[in-house]
């Protein structure tokens, strides 16, 4: 009797990084309405997303969280919320992973800014820990599924593009590849009747 070989199908997941500014907004929006369309830019078949992931610093200006409400009504795809604690207890804490860009003056009279931390410790690691624990792992078990993260960035702010750190990420920014500017990003969104994005950024 002939024996079959077994394949392996792969574990993948597709998800993106929700800042709920104007960018990532936008294209929450279009993975909504138009999946064709993002998947035409990725050159996937058949694309869907599986969910989006928000990090909360606790510390977004109020008109963000109204408008991420608003967002979560306004489309099927599944918004996950998740966080590390609040930015500004942290920094008064002096807890370290908590360091905001600090405009500061040197002795020599000149100014400049400080290197930044908090983004990696309060965005980027709490998207990762959202990812992981939505995909069903415990901290620190070996992820077995590739992810695809689909980042807001658009053709005006290229300059941002990064790969992911982690082997089992894969970042992709469908904005850049569709050629869109975060003025189009806009017109979009508020082409859907939802209104104008704020810009996000924790105060």
């Amino acid at each position: 009797m002939k024996r079959t070989k077994t394949v392996t199908v792969p574990r993948t997941a597709t998800v993106l990084s929700l800042g709920a500014g104007v960018q990532s907004s936008a294209l929450l929006l279009m993975c909504d309405r138009e999946p064709g369309r993002v998947g035409a830019a990725l050159g996937v078949e058949n694309f869907r997303l599986d969910f989006a992931a928000f990090a909360d610093t606790d510390d977004e200006p109020d008109g963000v969280y109204r408008w991420l409400d608003a967002l979560e009504r306004a489309v099927s795809i599944p918004v996950v919320r998740a966080s590390a604690g609040s930015l500004a207890a942290d920094i008064l804490a002096d807890r370290t992973g908590a360091e905001p860009p600090w405009f500061v003056v040197g002795g020599d009279g000149k100014k400049g800014m400080l290197r930044r931390q908090c983004t990696r410790t309060y965005k980027v690691e709490v998207v990762q820990r959202a990812i992981r624990e939505r995909l069903g792992y415990v901290p620190r078990a070996r992820v077995r599924h590739h992810v695809t993260q689909l980042i807001g960035i658009s053709r005006d702010e290229a300059l941002r593009v990064k790969p992911a750190r982690k082997p089992w990420i894969t970042n992709r920014h469908p904005l850049v590849d569709m050629g869109l500017t975060r003025a189009d990003c806009r017109a979009y969104v508020e082409a859907t009747g939802l209104g104008t994005p704020p810009r996000s950024a924790c105060w």
